[in-house]
């Protein structure tokens, strides 16, 4: 069975778990094993200083969002960055969302800061057809305040979107980070705008809350993460 290892960078809040059905293992378990349930998952608490032994721990990873920043002096933030560099040496199949997005692009060299404003509610992303998937314009939740400004040596965007400059980019064929959030749905979305309006703004939180109605792509998403983390191509499935 192939193992794929949660790098947890935060948890939902106490009095938010209930409605959103868990703590972040248990969004992010119910949204890998929807793609695919043959998939093992075991969870690490990155932000509680809880690291895997060895890259070769689980076969493939996936690090979580958070609501902290990469740049913030937090001592498990620089043991994460760190193997997240021994995970690119080992050439690990990882993927990162939203805050792992920007801790891959800031462990290897790339650049990382504030946009100067909330990026929240549903936005738009177009990936570029990969060798593990087709690409496709996308519909994906956000909440996120920081960007990815350049990315690492020998990275390569394969995303234009609403939500950053590069919403999608990829190292080699074992490295692939998503700014958005494939793992949300409404119901959480609609619980962190709410409780982070103080932060975001009364406007931006009522005109994020106005595009939670559609339908999003998140399960699509979760099938080219699972397909990427197996390093399947679509010749090798027939």
């Amino acid at each position: 069975m192939v193992c794929i290892g949660l790098l947890l960078c935060d948890q939902v809040d106490e009095p938010l778990r209930r409605l959103a059905g868990g703590d972040y293992d248990d969004i992010y378990s119910r949204f890998i094993q929807a793609a695919d349930p043959t998939l093992e998952i075991r969870s690490y608490r990155a932000f509680a200083g809880e690291f895997p032994q060895s890259t070769d721990e689980c076969d493939g990873w996936v690090i979580t969002g958070s609501r902290f920043s990469v740049y913030d002096e937090e001592p498990w933030i620089a043991d994460l960055l760190k193997f997240i560099r021994m995970l690119n040496e080992a050439r690990a199949r990882t993927v990162g969302v939203c805050f792992g997005h920007q801790a891959i692009a800031e462990a290897l060299g790339g650049q990382v800061g504030p946009a100067g404003t909330w990026k929240v509610g549903v936005q738009t992303m177009e990936m570029e057809s990969q060798p593990w998937f087709e690409g496709a314009t996308v519909r994906l939740h956000a909440m996120h305040r920081d960007v990815v400004f350049s990315l690492p040596p020998g990275a390569v965007a394969i995303a234009k979107g609403s939500t950053a400059q590069i919403p999608a980019f990829r190292v080699g064929d074992h490295i692939l980070s998503i700014q958005d959030h494939p793992e949300y749905d409404a119901n959480y979305e609609r619980l962190l705008i709410e409780r982070r309006v103080h932060l975001i703004g009364t406007e931006e939180s009522e005109a994020a809350l106005g595009t939670l109605g559609g339908v999003t792509d998140g399960g699509q998403v979760g099938r080219w993460i699972t397909t990427f983390l197996r390093g399947t191509k679509p010749e090798e499935a027939l």
